[in-house]
């Protein structure tokens, strides 16, 4: 599974992106992802994220985690 980290923040350390690839990678084989699947995450400041729920959910509030499903 390839996984493109986006740290808009420039405050996640190498070392946790190393143990998030760790944790999604098992993940996925447990939940028998395909191997050729591909995973992004943006780490935003609140103000972002709060747009970004504003425009998608229509909650004008901040959140911890958005996804989307990409078929």
């Amino acid at each position: 599974m390839e996984i493109d980290f986006h740290d808009e923040t420039e405050k996640v350390l190498e070392e946790h992106l190393d143990l998030i690839s760790q944790l999604l990678t098992y993940a996925a084989k447990q939940e028998n992802i395909a191997a050729d699947s591909e995973l992004s995450i943006s780490f935003v400041n609140n103000d972002e994220i709060q747009q970004l729920n504003k425009q998608y959910r229509e909650l004008d509030k901040p959140t911890d985690v958005l996804s989307f499903a990409l078929e």
